[in-house]
């Protein structure tokens, strides 16, 4: 008998670039409300405050989210965000 694959999101890590806002933020928490860990991208200071509010209502949920800062048009910031991520929740 084959088994059916794991389809379910809980547990799952997530690196959601641009998370702050707009589609960004709606795909985040909307993978945060089905249990997955995720990394809220911001690209500035400016919008770090609408990047932890959506970091705040994954985690008021069945998820887990924290804010991370990159220019992820430096791929030196690329490989540090993916590595930070890693470095919290131990896989990708």
């Amino acid at each position: 008998m084959v088994s059916k694959p794991d389809t379910t999101l809980q547990g799952k890590a997530a690196f959601i670039g641009g998370a702050s806002r707009n589609l960004g933020g709606l795909i985040a928490e909307t993978l945060g409300a089905e249990g997955a860990l995720v990394a809220v991208h911001h690209h500035s200071d400016s919008s770090r405050a609408k990047a932890e509010d959506v970091a705040a209502r994954i985690n008021a949920g069945p998820g887990e989210a924290f804010t991370l800062q990159a220019d992820l048009t430096r791929p030196t910031e690329v490989a540090r965000a993916f590595d930070e991520v890693v470095a919290r929740f131990g896989k990708l």
